[in-house]
């Protein structure tokens, strides 16, 4: 296998990012819920250095391919849905691509993105996190 971690110093000196070690998460919590089908599933939960929790679902095969995806949701202004619509537990089922990834050997880490699903923060209605206002663009 190729080493590549001079590339990967390399873009993050151009991206201007920290070195990961500042960002490695303070705690982790792993609890097991029920299998949809023949998927383990698990709710882990992440405390990250800045005092957040990040709540995920993490789905399992039985034989699984020796691959691990992180598994991002769909924006579509649909705040109420998160993880579990692409763990195929709500939502649109054609959105279910994480449960499908599961089902073909993949292990599937969904986390919730800010704003969504268990990381809503109670804006007020109306607010728009988009808008060119919210996102301080005059």
């Amino acid at each position: 296998m190729e080493d590549v971690s001079e590339d990967r110093e390399w873009v993050r000196r151009l991206l201007g990012l920290d070195v990961p070690e500042l960002h490695r998460p303070t705690a982790v919590r792993r609890r097991p819920l029920g299998p949809v089908g023949s998927i383990a599933r698990e709710r882990i939960e992440v405390d990250t250095s800045d005092g957040d929790t990040v709540p995920c679902l993490l789905l399992s095969p039985k034989a699984p391919a020796g691959m691990l995806v992180i598994a991002v949701h769909q924006h579509a202004g649909e705040f109420s849905l998160g993880k579990r619509e692409v763990a195929g537990l709500c939502g649109d089922p054609s959105m279910a691509y994480g449960l499908r990834l599961a089902e073909h050997g993949v292990r599937v880490l969904i986390p919730d993105l800010i704003g969504f699903e268990e990381r809503q923060r109670g804006w007020s209605p109306g607010f728009d996190l988009m808008s060119s206002t919210s996102l301080g663009i005059s």
